[in-house]
């Protein structure tokens, strides 16, 4: 009891906002983000459908090809293809994608179309910097931005990207890590908080009952299901999104 009222004078004092990140450190110890080596991809292709309150409006394919040797390290080659129609418009998506073997992005290029609207961007890392470009229609726009060390590249709503980082590391339950993100569609870097359940959830793959691993991003109101590595559900909880794997019931 006594602990409960310290906590509550705290709160007076600090701010609700730093209450919260007591409780946080506390309920929740920061794992610093230390990438291991990826396994091998060779191979791996997955495959989603897009849900917008509760209605399929598109799918998603994430592929990676064979890796090489590149200047002294192994680059994996990957792509995706999203095809969406939001609100009577045809979207469509497709990526380009270059990593190393510890998740650090090589390169990034993307054509989309949304109705007659063509966009493109391409994304080119070297050096702890990254020169991104940006096109549409007849502007376009440039910058080069300095990176911290183990950048990663991410696409709120591209699975594929989100499935990489948890598969090069491991998210453990009850922690939480902080990472710097390259978004590309942003232009920008962002430093992302990734809280993770202290309980799994089961979801059903291919009507088997499975323990999941939820993550979740709290400034993006995103929550992520893991299940032996793989992403199985993607989940917009501000914009009721779902992005989910073919074998979940």
């Amino acid at each position: 009891m006594r602990k409960i009222w310290i906590l509550a004078i705290m709160g007076v004092i600090l701010g609700g906002a730093a209450l919260v990140e007591i409780w946080l450190s506390i309920s929740y110890p920061l794992v610093e983000y230390r990438p291991s080596q990826l396994p091998n991809l060779k191979g791996l292709q997955r495959e989603y459908g897009y849900f917008r309150l509760g209605e399929r409006v598109g799918n998603y394919t994430f592929w990676v090809e064979d890796g090489e040797e590149k200047a002294g390290g192994f680059v994996y080659s990957s792509g995706s293809r999203t095809s969406v129609v939001a609100d009577g418009t045809d979207i469509e998506l497709v990526t380009l994608y270059s990593l190393d073997e510890f998740l650090s992005p090589v390169e990034y290029r993307l054509n989309a179309t949304l109705g007659e609207e063509r966009q493109y961007i391409e994304d080119l890392f070297s050096a702890g910097e990254v020169v991104a470009t940006s096109r549409v229609e007849n502007s376009s726009a440039e910058l080069t931005k300095d990176l911290p060390e183990n950048t990663v590249l991410l696409d709120s709503y591209m699975p594929g990207h989100w499935e990489l980082l948890f598969r090069v590391f491991t998210p453990a339950r009850g922690k939480r890590f902080r990472v710097n993100a390259f978004i590309p569609q942003m232009m920008d870097l962002a430093r992302l908080e990734i809280v993770v359940d202290k309980k799994p959830k089961t979801l059903l793959l291919d009507d088997t009952p499975c323990e999941c691993t939820v993550a979740r991003v709290p400034d993006l109101n995103l929550v992520f299901h893991i299940y032996g590595g793989d992403l199985v559900l993607m989940e917009d909880t501000g914009r009721e999104i779902k992005i989910s794997d073919t074998r979940v019931s």
